[in-house]
């Protein structure tokens, strides 16, 4: 009898799993699921109602989350209006959209979460624990039966694993959107970094290779143009290939260049003024590599023009016994900014020659013969300046092409003057501008030798003292 009872009750859960089944495929309902927990609350031991349930369940979870995803927004990026938003707004916004979807899905989590808990509670208090309750004690119920709890719960549960499931792959989804903020936010660090390291490493590049191949070229003048022209055309290349690649991957930075631009040159004026008084020496040739230049008061050599500093070997200015102002390397060097060009005096003494004129004062007692003296000063003069001469007027006559110099450089000459103590005899001759003291000298060495044999006195501040027979008287009355 028993036997034919439980025969009967698995032939009615058999027939309510079929009809059912069709029906509920594509919604979720309580009903099938209510018939299979209570043919299976009849017939517990039942594998086949156990695997009918899993399978419900499983296609009542992936309902669920198909209703979960179709209920999310469809792109987590908004489209920003057009011309209106940049990539950084569209990414916050992405971000906050994003934030949103997960906040929603552990809302909705903790209010299943809620739902489970009641469920569970009343389970416990009307099927698993019961106990006799009346009057007020007895609590709300949300089912009315044990199988349709059962169906209920279930339906929370898979409500929750879903939710739980979609919420990690929301929630990494916020992390990395989150993390791509982060870069966009110091992708601009990361390459000014870049870009600096890939400078410092050229210009590392190039110093030794500088320094390990153009210093064996001997001559020193080619060495230099060559490590000039080596050190120009890496920078060249290098601005070159750094502004195309800025400019491909930000089109839009010439705004911003701009604007910066304007800032830099007003914190940075005076480099700003050094570069414009570099861009002037080239243009204008004030001076280039081994003139001597007077700058303001600064004197020297030029032996290095960068692009803001122009290093000089050091001159000294002195005044020399005869009144001629002598000019020798002092083998210091020093540093002028370039914006000195554009405020202080230049004065360049190789623009027309590579010589200067000097001067020479020589002092003759009047009782020597000033006329012997005047010829034998001029053929000194010629044997000893008149090739600097010749090259003067070359050179003069050759740089002063694209200039108006209404003059000529003249010959060696010797000027006379009457002086309280002699005749003197002025020589003015041209030198070299870096041979003052030694053509100097030796124009010395031969008028000395030259007036000896001439018996020609050379003249001298004297003092002399005349003594008297007069006696000295005190107030106008003698000693008597």
């Amino acid at each position: 009898m028993r036997r034919s009872s439980l025969l009967i009750g698995s032939f009615l859960a058999i027939a309510l799993t079929i009809v059912p089944a069709f029906a509920q495929q594509s919604q979720i309902s309580e009903t099938y699921l209510t018939s299979l927990y209570a043919s299976q609350l009849r017939n517990p031991e039942s594998t086949s109602i156990a695997k009918q349930i899993e399978t419900e369940r499983a296609r009542i979870r992936a309902l669920i989350e198909a209703e979960i995803k179709a209920s999310l927004p469809s792109s987590n990026s908004p489209t920003p209006p057009s011309g209106q938003a940049s990539s950084e707004d569209v990414v916050t916004g992405s971000i906050e959209s994003q934030r949103s979807v997960v906040e929603g899905l552990q809302t909705n989590i903790q209010g299943w979460q809620a739902d489970l808990a009641l469920l569970e509670q009343e389970e416990k208090t009307y099927y698993i624990e019961p106990v006799a309750q009346t009057g007020s004690e007895v609590p709300s119920r949300q089912t009315k039966t044990h199988p349709e709890l059962l169906a209920k719960k279930a339906i929370v549960q898979e409500r929750i694993a879903a939710g739980t499931s979609i919420l990690a792959l929301e929630e990494d989804r916020l992390s990395e959107l989150t993390q791509n903020e982060r870069l966009e936010q110091f992708s601009v660090f990361f390459t000014i970094g870049f870009y600096l390291l890939v400078l410092i490493i050229i210009a590392s590049i190039e110093r030794f290779l500088r320094s390990i191949l153009f210093s064996r070229i001997p001559d020193r003048n080619r060495r230099y143009i060559a490590t000039k022209v080596f050190a120009a055309s890496v920078y060249v290349l290098t601005t070159i290939w750094l502004i195309n690649r800025v400019l491909s991957e930000y089109p839009d930075i010439l705004t911003t260049l701009a604007i910066i631009g304007a800032g830099i040159a007003f914190a940075l004026q005076d480099t700003v003024k050094d570069i414009v008084g570099w861009i002037l020496i080239l243009q204008k040739r004030l001076f280039t590599l081994g003139d001597r230049v007077q700058i303001g008061t600064y004197i020297g050599e030029v032996i290095d023009i960068s692009i803001l500093r122009t290093t000089f070997l050091e001159v000294d200015s002195s005044q020399a016994s005869t009144g001629t102002t002598m000019q020798d390397r002092t083998g210091k060097t020093f540093f002028l900014p370039n914006s000195l060009v554009l405020s202080q005096r230049v004065m360049n003494y190789n623009t027309t020659s590579d010589y200067m004129k000097a001067e020479l004062l020589v002092s003759i007692t009047y009782e020597s013969d000033w006329k012997k003296a005047e010829e034998i000063l001029k053929e000194i003069l010629e044997e000893e300046t008149s090739t600097f001469a010749m090259n003067e007027r070359q050179q003069h006559n050759r740089r002063t092409r694209l200039m108006y110099v209404p003059y000529e450089p003249g010959s060696p000459r010797v000027f006379v003057e009457l002086g309280t103590s002699g005749i003197h005899l002025s020589l003015r001759f041209t030198i070299p501008i870096d041979g003052q003291r030694e053509v100097i000298s030796s124009i010395s060495r031969k008028i000395l030798e030259r007036f000896r044999t001439a018996d020609i006195d050379l003249a001298y501040n004297t003092v002399r003292s005349i003594s008297t027979s007069v006696e000295p008287q005190f107030f106008g009355m003698s000693r008597d």
